[in-house]
């Protein structure tokens, strides 16, 4: 007699995980319909974009850093679409606020960036030029965060609006907001 064979638990798989995720991204922004959001993405994107071509093209030594910076500010910008699509006012609240509160805080690091400033580079202080280009990478973050705060506003009550005209067609009393 032989026994059955036990299944293997399977191994994780990098390649299938990734491309689950990407295409639970792909799912959620196909989602979207909001024209205000995807003004704020692309400013966001322009502001990624700029900053990060501005960092590796000077060679700066952190440059890695502002790549994971914007990969994290990425990360709670689709926590809050997520749970905005998912009609979750807590989350999407919670999410607004770490999502607006580090790219306050980015836009102030790229602006503190810009200006000539004296390194430290192998021993020897030098004279590093303004960075202009980080001027406009910290504008179009700000800009970017503006636009998302008002999509929470605008978003907010246009949802309100359309659950009190929801609840008077169908004759329920509507509460207060």
């Amino acid at each position: 007699m032989t026994s059955p064979q036990a299944e293997q638990p399977s191994l994780p798989n990098p390649i299938r995980d990734l491309s689950e995720r990407a295409r639970d991204v792909a799912d959620t922004l196909k989602r979207v319909h909001s024209r205000l959001v995807w003004a704020q993405l692309s400013t966001f994107v322009a502001a990624a974009g700029v900053a990060l071509a501005t960092v590796f093209a000077a060679g700066e030594r952190d440059a890695l850093l502002f790549l994971g910076m914007f990969l994290v500010i990425a990360t709670y910008n689709f926590a809050y679409l997520k749970a905005w699509l998912g009609a979750r006012s807590v989350l999407t609240a919670i999410s607004l606020f770490f999502t607006e509160g580090l790219m306050s805080f980015f836009a102030f690091i790229l602006a503190d960036r810009a200006p000539a400033r004296r390194l430290l580079r192998e021993g020897v202080v030098v004279v590093r030029e303004e960075v202009s280009a980080l001027w406009i990478a910290a504008a179009l973050l700000g800009l970017s965060g503006v636009l998302l705060l008002v999509h929470w506003v605008y978003a907010g009550r246009l949802r309100r609006g359309l659950r009190a005209e929801a609840s008077t067609a169908t004759g329920s009393p509507s509460l207060p907001a």
